[in-house]
């Protein structure tokens, strides 16, 4: 051990390099090591290891890392902030059940509204989201030649249930006089009285030409047992859906009601006597549940029904066989009406109503026996549930179209269905 002579103010007299060296060692040592680092590797402990054996999924699974590493890993991630504990995915037969599916899907219909045969389309097409809804873009695979036989020798069908029913209900006269203050007679299409479905072109008031808002169709109910009041429904675009909306409530003064009441199925669903199993009808029915918003003013009230009501068009010869075979009229008797197990018991107890039901099943059988003349047509029908007489084969029902052949009588051409 060597000494040598140090002079200076708060310096020692002497130093002994053997203790210095060994109390520094610990540091000397770090700093070696610091020193020999590359500059390329990095500080975590997952960057360790060689590049080739470095795995992106390690910090979802340490065990990727040899053993010697783990621990600082652990630590290094818990002081980030960590992951929280690992949630087990459910299993694919619990997410397959069908009252989790249809969760699942009203879930997913919180920020779009998906029409009744979304599955359907969802299987064969190409979604896309338009006016707030998922509607079918293109077909996933060839269709145009399809679709072309279907409607020049069978029938196309397609859902357009997109669009938006606005009801109407008050006195004609009241309801034709403020819905025509968003027309022009100029036009010639403007909201009149009549049986059938019509169209009727909107403008923004008092500015027609250049105020258009687009073409609706709209529909009276025929007069029924006890309604002094007439009632249209009116099927508008959504695309110009809430202008419309906005519209009539400036034309007529619309105020929202203050006590719209509880729909039946509402309070069953919630009443807390019944069993605590999910209902998987009211499950289906759930984003078309909560009740319409309705808006009133003197002598008129109006309902948003929006897209609660389903409407699909046919297209094609065989439309009218296609609906003989799926759409059977239902025997509404003095029997079945008066029996409460039936959910038209209360409806058609009266006799008007019950003649008015034989009559449109008459009605029907002429309508469908032979093709319709003039077009904008409306008969409500009663039917049976068509799922209770599908038949036992596909493809096995042999259609025919009602014909006139040089005023004899009606000719009959069998058709394999589409």
């Amino acid at each position: 051990t060597s000494t040598r002579e140090m002079s200076g103010p708060g310096l020692p007299h002497e130093l002994q390099v053997g203790r210095f060296l060994q109390s520094r060692s610990k540091e000397v040592s770090f700093l070696t090591d610091e020193i020999s680092k590359s500059s390329k590797s990095g500080k975590l402990a997952s960057q360790q290891v060689p590049r080739h054996m470095r795995r992106r999924a390690v910090s979802h699974n340490p065990a990727r890392l040899p053993r010697r590493l783990r621990t600082a890993h652990n630590s290094q991630k818990n002081k980030m902030g960590g992951e929280g504990a690992a949630v087990k995915r459910p299993t694919r037969r619990f997410r397959r059940r069908p009252s989790n599916l249809l969760a699942e899907y009203n879930r997913r219909q919180r920020s779009v509204t998906w029409l009744e045969t979304h599955i359907w389309h969802a299987k064969r097409f190409h979604m896309t989201r338009v006016w707030g809804h998922a509607v079918p873009d293109t077909p996933t695979d060839k269709g145009w030649r399809a679709c072309y036989r279907a409607t020049s020798t069978k029938c196309l069908m397609w859902d357009m249930s997109y669009l938006m029913v606005v009801e109407v209900m008050g006195n004609k006269e009241a309801v034709l006089e403020n819905m025509n203050r968003m027309t022009d007679r100029r036009t010639g299409s403007v909201f009149t009285d009549g049986p059938g479905e019509r169209s009727a072109v909107v403008f923004r008031p008092g500015q027609f030409p250049a105020g258009v808002v687009g073409e609706v169709s709209y529909m009276w109910r025929p007069q029924v047992e006890g309604a002094g009041e007439g009632l249209m429904w009116v099927w508008v675009h959504p695309a110009f859906y809430q202008e419309v909306v906005e519209m009539m409530k400036d034309v007529m003064n619309l105020e929202p009601e203050e006590d719209c009441g509880e729909p039946d199925f509402k309070k069953v669903k919630l009443d807390d006597t019944q069993s605590s199993e999910k209902n998987i009808v009211l499950s289906k029915l759930e984003p078309k549940l909560p009740p319409p918003q309705v808006l009133t003013c003197p002598g008129l009230r109006v309902s948003l029904l929006g897209n609660n009501l389903n409407r699909l068009r046919l297209v094609g010869p065989l439309s009218s066989a296609v609906l003989r075979q799926c759409l059977v009229p239902a025997g509404v008797t003095a029997g079945t009406a008066t029996d409460p197990s039936y959910w038209w018991a209360g409806y058609y107890s009266g006799q008007e109503r019950r003649e008015s039901a034989e009559e449109s099943s008459r009605a029907w059988g002429e309508w469908s026996s032979a093709p319709p003349v003039g077009s904008g047509r409306v008969l409500g029908l009663v039917v049976r549930d068509p799922r209770v007489l599908l038949p036992a084969k596909r493809n096995t029902t042999q259609l025919d179209i009602m014909t006139e052949v040089d005023g004899d009588k009606p000719e009959d051409t069998n058709k394999d269905s589409p």
